[in-house]
């Protein structure tokens, strides 16, 4: 099991989270989506998956917080865009 599984167990279930990063993944790898919009997708998965952060994830619940804090603030910014990834399956 990868970090990245691991952790996504921990924080929601794995179903939910493998979707939105699926979704995220697609969107990373369209040719029209921007470079900066792309910086910021790697930013954020970047940030989920160190264990090194703002607060470590050692600190269970404020650890896993800030991550999903982060995660939800990029998801939220690049919703409207990820939307048509999310019905790609």
């Amino acid at each position: 099991m990868t970090g990245l599984d691991r952790k996504a167990k921990r924080v929601g279930g794995i179903a939910q989270v493998a979707k939105k990063w699926k979704a995220l993944y697609r969107y990373f790898r369209d040719p029209k989506t921007s470079w900066v919009k792309k910086a910021l997708a790697v930013a954020a998965l970047l940030y989920f998956i160190m264990p090194m952060d703002i607060i470590p994830d050692y600190l269970v619940v404020m650890g896993y917080l800030d991550d999903l804090t982060l995660a939800a603030f990029v998801w939220r910014a690049l919703s409207k865009e990820l939307e048509h990834f999310s019905s790609e399956e």
